[in-house]
């Protein structure tokens, strides 16, 4: 037990005297770009999902999302960590408030389709 203790000690010692600022934030936008995208993915796949279930398209949804596609590579070029932050909780909340907008106005219908198709 005692050797694995020193081997995370020596594992962190080495973190903390590697570390470095540009890496880590190359690092976490390249994450947020790709949790950004993958979020607007889902919820198109979702908003689809719902435009079958109840025959009408959701324009403006679909305008916020192509609105954050865009302004997701913007993530890649803010330098100051703290901007890069603030920027980055607006763009992946939005689509999130799209999305429990989208399940609370259609909740009614997506249970609906839920119970046809489980009843068929």
């Amino acid at each position: 037990m005692n050797e694995f203790i020193n081997m995370l000690d020596k594992i962190f010692l080495w973190i903390s005297q590697n570390y470095r600022n540009e890496l880590y934030m190359a690092g976490t936008r390249l994450a947020g770009l790709l949790c950004s995208y993958a979020d607007i993915i889902m919820l198109w796949m979702f908003l689809k999902l719902c435009d079958d279930i109840n025959g009408k398209i959701s324009r403006r949804r679909y305008l916020l999302l192509k609105i954050f596609a865009v302004l997701t590579p913007s993530l890649l070029f803010v330098k100051d960590s703290t901007i890069f932050f603030i920027l980055q909780g607006f763009v992946l909340s939005v689509p999130y408030f799209i999305l429990v907008w989208t399940a609370f106005t259609e909740a009614k219908n997506i249970l609906a389709h839920i119970k046809e198709v489980m009843h068929k």
